[in-house]
């Protein structure tokens, strides 16, 4: 079995006065446009977000696996969220986002998982 290969991610970071200045905005070498900013939870908490688009794709697995860990920061655990279908949003279709999860109600992993170390 194979492994396809993935072209490695780069980032150029880019000021775009139409936005936020406290957000983060890169484009990457693989043409992904990236924005990093950080969310309140309804509890008060900052967490931080990232999304990441393509103009005709959507982002890879391999692709958001190094945002995280590119520009995650010191962020324990990040997800996907799936909402319930009444809070569903979606503004751009070829979107993904990861949210930090609230560290004070989301404190890890299952153990059978933590145990079973390695990459998919």
């Amino acid at each position: 079995m194979s492994i396809r290969a993935h072209k490695p991610l780069q980032l150029r970071r880019e000021i775009n006065l139409a936005l936020p200045s406290e957000w983060q905005i890169y484009r990457s070498n693989t043409g992904l446009v990236v924005i990093v900013s950080m969310e309140m939870y309804t509890n008060g908490k900052e967490v931080l977000h990232i999304s990441a688009s393509a103009k005709d794709r959507l982002p890879t697995y391999y692709e958001m696996k190094e945002l995280r860990y590119t520009l995650g920061g010191d962020a324990k655990y990040m997800a996907m969220i799936f909402p319930p279908p009444e809070e569903f949003v979606n503004l751009h279709e070829n979107c993904l986002h990861l949210y930090e999860l609230d560290p004070d109600v989301y404190t890890g992993l299952p153990t059978d998982i933590v145990h079973n170390k390695g990459e998919i």
